[in-house]
């Protein structure tokens, strides 16, 4: 009886651990690459927005992403997208 909850437990594990390391290949691609890449509406304020003086991206979906890739030591790259293609179905 205790070997199906042992079995279970171990597949779990194994999946959890495969998860951890598509994103370690993720992190190194990113870093190979010198910049990650961001969606934003850009027409959200205060989320992200456009700054009329600057026409750059602003808001604070855009403060997290400088921080990430400050974080992580790279570039971030801000491009606008609809809403349909930021979550898709």
């Amino acid at each position: 009886m205790r070997l199906p909850t042992l079995l279970k437990t171990l597949t779990a594990g194994l999946i959890a651990l495969s998860a951890v390391s598509a994103f370690a290949d993720q992190l190194a691609d990113i870093k190979k690459k010198g910049e990650i890449v961001f969606g934003v509406l850009g027409t959200d304020e205060p989320n992200s927005f456009v700054d009329a003086n600057t026409r750059e991206f602003i808001g604070y979906e855009v403060d997290l992403a400088k921080a990430i890739a400050a974080k992580i030591g790279v570039k971030p790259v801000f491009k606008q997208l609809a809403v349909a293609a930021r979550i898709p179905e």
